[in-house]
């Protein structure tokens, strides 16, 4: 790949700064940002229903997953399935990325904004996490409530929301009565235990679907509840007895609680006195979104950075110390199979010492899902071979924040979420001085290609394999070849999975690199898709405009040296009474030059603020086709050869290998 990249595709790259997510030189410090999470309580267990793939025995992050529910790896049918996962607490920094957003508000950020506001929800609740009765104890429930009022009404019962929810109650056959578990929270203040109940159908707003969780309505649904599962009484109340609406708080009421920190405050008071309590007994108590969890970092598969966390039966589960790491992946002994786990199958690597006490231990066999590793890679590109350290502190705040963040569009969610609230992490820890990672964000759209499926199974076919046939005028039928079966074909985009990639090194030898480059930049804009297909109109008119530029410029030159003394040539800037300059009735600038300085100035725009390369493209063919209609006599005069040397030098960042070769 790095050979294609310098000798085929002519990229000037500082190659001193390469970094490579799969070594461990890298990892360790991935490692190492696990462990501060962990340190600060921002990481945690948790059985959650997973996108699980059948074929490849792994879980899948969602955009892995297609519309059509199918693996974008296996193709196959994607299954929701209960599993005990690592997750970062990224929901105690919610509030702190949608702040950020202030930072970087501009045209660049205008849609990705909106795009990250969404993501992070309103921020009207708070996440409380529960110790449970359970077969796994070690994996924490949590439940997300939208209300802010949450711990001190006297818990009774827990309602499943939806999978993401109180997993532990997918075990439940369902029914169209509450149901009372046989299982318990404990109360994270109190220390009493509640009963957990499913409740068959949950309407929103939650402060009805947790009756006696979230109470602020004393309504009879929670009464009749109460009866049904026979459960007591709440405990707790608000006083003045009277029923307090739910959108009017205005009386302020004073709170009657077993909690003695919160008994006896107002309601605004209790509800920060309350959240700082949950976050002192890290129970939650950070402002969050009742639909957006916490992201899952685990995976069930070999290529990814291990997890830096040994599992001793004395003392659970506990951090690998700093001075080990990197935990290396083993090596392979022999190729795996589609389906197994090697980490898991490996005893050998999985045998280790229990850091804290001694004794056998068995190390994480997850490892992490590798959004983690390029959610950071911004700071290491400073640094790359800094052993002692992720970052010198000087390079990071010489070099942050990006100037420019390049990325596909569909990264302006999940992974510029990703990297943001690492970036946040790390500001806090002191690593760097920015709390926002990136100045500007240039969302690139995808490059799609021809996508050839067999109707029937979904198999990919190879376009090397499939023919191509007119069976009516307008009406084009693909078929496999040698079977002659009917193919379906869509645009999608370019991987190795669906067979639909082109190799860059046989179009560059057809069509040369400047043609290739021209014809991915040419007619659409930076985040929009860009169809792939080879020899259509974008490319012929690249070709033909190509053509005429340097035409114009061996013009210009072979003129210049039929007038040149014997001591070379020397092209004439500025007006210098040149009849191109003034307009036809002496009084002011010709038209002419008013047309090429305002061309000018949108490319200089195009090039410095919206980075739309098509645009630019356009503007320098306008100048092209006006340049070709000037006689030939007015080629002679200066402005007409001062217009010329700006197109070839507007041109030259878009095709900077056929510029170096011309100097």
């Amino acid at each position: 790949m790095r050979e294609q990249m310098e000798s085929t595709m002519l990229l000037s790259l500082d190659w001193s700064r390469e970094i490579s997510t799969c070594s461990s030189d890298y990892y360790k410090w991935t490692q190492w940002i696990f462990l501060k999470l962990f340190e600060a309580g921002l990481v945690y267990r948790r059985s959650a229903y997973v996108n699980w793939d059948p074929i490849d025995q792994t879980v899948l992050a969602d955009e892995l997953v297609d519309a059509q529910g199918r693996s974008w790896r296996s193709g196959a049918v994607v299954l929701r399935k209960p599993l005990c996962q690592w997750y970062f607490r990224s929901s105690a920094y919610s509030q702190s990325l949608l702040d950020g957003l202030k930072e970087i508000e501009g045209n660049q950020w205008r849609d990705v904004i909106q795009m990250q506001r969404g993501w992070l929800g309103k921020l009207d609740g708070t996440q409380i996490e529960f110790d449970v009765t359970s077969p796994s104890p070690e994996c924490e429930r949590d439940l997300n409530s939208s209300r802010k009022l949450i711990v001190f009404h006297g818990a009774v019962d827990i309602a499943e929301v939806d999978s993401r929810k109180l997993c532990v109650m997918s075990s439940v056959a369902a029914s169209i009565w509450p149901e009372r578990l046989a299982i318990w929270a404990v109360h994270p203040f109190t220390g009493r235990l509640i009963p957990m109940i499913r409740q068959p159908e949950i309407h929103l707003p939650l402060s009805v679907a947790f009756p006696d969780f979230v109470r602020t309505v004393f309504d009879a649904q929670s009464e009749a509840l109460a009866k049904i599962v026979d459960l007591p009484s709440a405990p707790a109340s608000i006083s003045p007895s009277k029923p307090i609406n739910d959108h009017d708080l205005s009386s302020n009421p004073v709170l009657v609680t077993p909690v003695s920190e919160l008994n006896g405050l107002r309601i605004e008071e209790a509800t920060e006195s309350s959240m700082q309590l949950l976050k002192k007994a890290g129970r939650g108590g950070f402002w969050s979104s009742e639909s957006r969890s916490d992201w899952l970092v685990s995976r069930q598969r070999y290529w990814g950075t291990p997890i830096p966390i040994v599992h001793c039966d004395s003392c659970g589960a506990v951090p690998v110390p700093e001075n080990q790491l990197p935990v290396h992946l083993p090596p392979l002994k022999q190729t795996f199979k589609r389906g197994t786990i090697p980490l898991r199958d490996n005893t050998e690597w999985r045998r280790a010492v229990c850091p804290k006490c001694g004794g056998p231990a068995d190390r994480e066999t997850d490892t992490l899902d590798t959004f983690v590793d390029s959610s950071w890679y911004y700071v290491r590109f400073l640094d790359p071979n800094n052993s002692t350290s992720i970052c010198d502190p000087e390079f990071a705040k010489a070099g942050l924040p990006v100037d420019v963040y390049v990325g596909g569009i569909e990264h302006a969610i999940r992974h510029l979420f990703y990297a943001r609230f690492i970036a946040h992490f790390l500001h806090d820890l002191g690593v760097i001085s920015c709390r926002e990672p990136f100045l500007r964000f240039l969302p690139v759209g995808l490059v799609l290609g021809h996508t050839f499926t067999e109707p029937h199974s979904g198999r990919y076919v190879t376009p090397t394999q499939v023919d191509r046939q007119e069976s009516k005028p307008g009406h084009i039928v693909w078929t496999e070849r040698g079977t002659g079966q009917p193919l379906t074909m869509q645009w999608d985009k370019m991987s190795k999975s669906k067979l639909n990639g082109v190799d860059p090194s046989g179009v560059v030898e057809r069509h040369g690199i400047e043609v290739v480059r021209l014809t991915m930049l040419a007619n659409v804009g930076p985040h929009r898709a860009r169809k792939w297909e080879e020899n259509d109109g974008i490319m012929r008119g690249i070709i033909a405009w190509r053509f005429k530029l340097i035409r114009l410029g061996e013009n210009l030159i072979e003129w210049s040296r039929d007038q040149a003394s014997n001591n070379g040539w020397q092209l004439m800037i500025g007006p210098d009474q040149d009849p191109l300059w003034y307009a036809k009735n002496g009084k002011g600038r010709s038209q002419f030059c008013i047309t090429h300085e305002n061309t000018l100035n949108l490319v200089n725009s195009y090039y410095n603020d919206t980075f739309v390369l098509s645009a630019a493209i356009s503007r320098l063919q306008e100048t092209t086709e006006l340049l070709r209609t000037k006689p030939v006599l007015d080629q002679q005069f200066p402005v007409f050869s001062d217009i010329v040397a700006d197109a070839e030098v507007g041109n030259s960042s878009l095709e900077p290998a056929a510029q170096q070769t011309s100097q």
